[in-house]
């Protein structure tokens, strides 16, 4: 029976960048799929060329082609991303360090409070707030800097240099800050350690997808891509 050559899978792969996949994960995917349906095909009749096989395959799709693949797939990824976010998370939030972390937290937020006012929380809010955005910078001019030497996107690879987090953070410090403006009370012991214990949870939040997660980029990649050493 006839076997699709090298050649011909590259021209796969090409084929499905040409109908707008952008990650070459899912293009090997894609490819892989495409070759053993035409394999197929080639069982029940050897004379029909690649490009009919190929084309008879494609239609498979559907009118969308390979869009709704790719949802899914990044759908699927997102959701073990998030699970691994949670994962991180909850290993720190058990540790004895961030115990500490958010009691420091806590004295240090009411004192402030209790000594400077409200405009001095904000001040400290506004501070993170610019840090977050400082990264956000830096995780994409890496990213940049990753595509322009392998020019190979990966789905995984986009979620941890380039996922939303860092600015729902951004906005979740922003509209503490107002909240501080508008209710924070140096008397109201216990609404700033609410406050206290939420920034602490941002912040770590931020940590753990900002700093922790990207600096494991190698690791999450081998982890969620058997076949990653291969790709690289």
């Amino acid at each position: 029976m006839r076997k699709i050559s090298a050649f011909e899978v590259q021209k796969l792969i090409d084929f499905t960048r040409q109908h707008y996949v952008e990650y070459y994960d899912l293009q090997l995917e894609l490819a892989d799929h495409l070759a053993c349906g035409i394999e197929e095909q080639w069982e029940t009749n050897e004379t029909i060329t690649f490009e009919d096989a190929l084309q008879n395959e494609f239609k498979k799709f559907g009118i969308f082609g390979f869009s709704e693949i790719v949802d899914k797939r990044r759908f699927s990824l997102q959701k073990k991303y998030n699970n691994l976010i949670w994962k991180v998370m909850k290993s720190h939030l058990l540790t004895f360090q961030y115990f500490i972390f958010v009691m420091s937290g806590i004295l240090l937020f009411n004192l402030i409070a209790f000594k400077y006012s409200k405009i001095a929380i904000l001040s400290t809010i506004v501070l993170f707030f610019g840090l977050f955005i400082y990264r956000y910078i830096r995780l994409q001019k890496k990213y940049r800097q990753k595509l322009s030497v392998k020019n190979r996107k990966l789905i995984l690879q986009e979620l941890i240099f380039k996922n939303l987090y860092i600015i729902s953070f951004a906005f979740s410090l922003f509209n503490l800050s107002l909240q501080v403006l508008i209710h924070l009370d140096n008397n109201q012991i216990i609404l700033n350690i609410v406050f206290s214990i939420i920034f602490s949870f941002i912040f770590l939040l931020f940590y753990v997808t900002c700093y922790f997660l990207p600096n494991k980029e190698e690791e999450i990649l081998n982890e969620f891509y058997p076949e990653y050493q291969l790709i690289k």
